[in-house]
């Protein structure tokens, strides 16, 4: 694990440990409140008790009713402050025990039954006419043992009360204290981690721009070498363009002579058969020529675009080659074209080229045919040119688009090796490309995607 990845984990962790530490200390202050709430109910319980009890309730209506015997008054009020006492006793023990605190009020229960029942006492004296004193001596009750035990117990919970506030008041500062440092962690390590990324910013940022200047620089390079390569190119061109145009005229003027010799008469059959071998050296030597001047225009000029109709260029250069598939008897079928946008005369070489061959290259032992077909493929439209011929053999179908190759002798099948060089070029000036695969009966095909842009 990086350090990185190390300091998340750590500002994760403390994350998750500072709302556990907040969580700890809501959970304290509840505490807190409880306690200081608790608190305030026992004391307003026990004043309860104190006024029901005390000079102004219990006690009071107790001895105005041993001294007032014409008063029957005070003898209910003093049954209902009995009552109330009960109840304020009984509430000042319930809260104890929700405090759990576990304190001796028993003394204090039983003084106050003692003043309840003797009420019933004073009632019975006074009914029967006993003198007040004698009543006084009959239901005299000492309870000083109970206000002394109301005033310990009393003290006894001011100081466990307090010593609970203290304790969760100590709880809660420690709380807060801890709950305060991991927050001041949490944020040096936030800050620490957005130092960290400012700085892997600028080191990126640093590398970025060293590696766009780099970048320019290589590409004000190869903008060098592409404009050498881009003269060079058409030098050569204009070059081959030159070199062909100007070897046409000797050929003619070797074609000519060719032929004025085969008019005189004094020539042998020897003679004659020399000729017949030089006119035909002339004539590959003339193709060839016709082949290298084509291919620099193709590579050399600048390409126009137009729209093209294939089904009609396909009967246009069915129709220039006539001639020969009449003389091989080939039949070349055609489905429905659609148009493109390409060039018409690049276009025009590249059909011609693969027809001618088709027809060229056929078996000896069948009539030939030619299937032209066409469908949508994924990435544009594919033209497929079928044969039944003798066929390309699979390691060779890379070789063949290469300059002057030739796969079979001279002798065997005419040509100079440049047809389909020309046919990948005009694939490549449409930005296409064009493959071979098997044909007919173990001939060939020859497959031109398209791109979408030109449909």
């Amino acid at each position: 694990m990086t350090a990185r990845l190390k300091i998340r984990a750590a500002v994760l962790i403390s994350l998750v440990v500072v709302m556990l530490a907040s969580l700890y200390v809501l959970e304290l202050r509840g505490k807190v409140e409880t306690t200081e709430t608790v608190t305030s109910e026992i004391a307003d319980a026990f004043l309860g008790l104190e006024r029901a009890i005390g000079y102004s309730g219990l006690i009071h209506y107790f001895k105005n009713a041993v001294l007032r015997p014409n008063e029957p008054v005070y003898l209910d009020l003093g049954a209902q402050a009995y009552a109330t006492a009960i109840a304020e006793m009984a509430r000042v023990q319930t809260l104890l025990l929700q405090a759990e605190l576990t304190l001796d009020a028993s003394e204090i229960r039983t003084t106050i039954d003692a003043y309840g029942h003797a009420l019933d006492a004073i009632r019975a004296a006074h009914a029967a006419g006993t003198a007040i004193a004698d009543v006084d001596r009959l239901v005299r009750i000492d309870d000083t043992g109970a206000q002394s035990a109301l005033i310990s117990l009393h003290r006894e919970i001011d100081g466990l009360l307090h010593l609970r506030q203290r304790a969760a008041a100590q709880l809660l500062s420690i709380g807060l204290t801890a709950l305060f440092l991991l927050i001041c962690s949490l944020i040096t390590a936030i800050i620490y981690l957005g130092w960290q990324r400012e700085r892997k910013l600028l080191l990126t940022y640093e590398r970025q721009r060293v590696e766009l200047a780099q970048e320019k620089a290589h590409a004000e390079a190869i903008g060098t070498l592409l404009t050498r390569l881009e003269t060079a190119n058409k030098e050569q061109a204009e070059f081959t363009y030159a070199m062909s145009h100007d070897l046409k005229s000797p050929s003619n003027t070797i074609r000519m002579l060719i032929d004025e010799l085969a008019e005189m008469e004094t020539l042998t059959p020897e003679g004659r058969e020399m000729l017949a071998d030089m006119r035909a050296t002339n004539q590959r030597m003339c193709r060839l020529v016709d082949d290298v001047l084509r291919y620099s225009q193709i590579v050399d000029t600048p390409m126009t675009v137009e729209t093209v109709d294939l089904t009609a260029l396909i009967k246009e250069v069915k129709a220039d080659l006539a001639s020969e598939i009449a003389q091989s008897r080939a039949t070349v079928s055609t489905s429905a074209l659609p148009t493109l946008m390409g060039n018409q005369m690049q276009l025009r070489m590249l059909f011609q080229n693969l027809i001618s061959n088709a027809v060229k290259f056929r078996a000896p032992d069948r009539r030939p045919l030619i299937e032209i077909t066409s469908e949508r493929a994924p990435d544009g439209l594919q033209i497929v040119i079928a044969d039944n011929g003798i066929g390309i053999p699979e390691t060779f179908r890379d070789r063949v688009f290469g300059l002057f190759q030739r796969l079979n002798a001279q002798s065997a099948y005419d040509g100079t090796g440049l047809g389909l060089t020309i046919c990948q070029r005009v694939m490549s000036n449409h930005q296409g490309r064009i493959t071979i695969g098997p044909g007919i009966d173990g001939g060939t095909a020859f497959a031109m995607t398209f791109p979408e842009t030109l449909l």
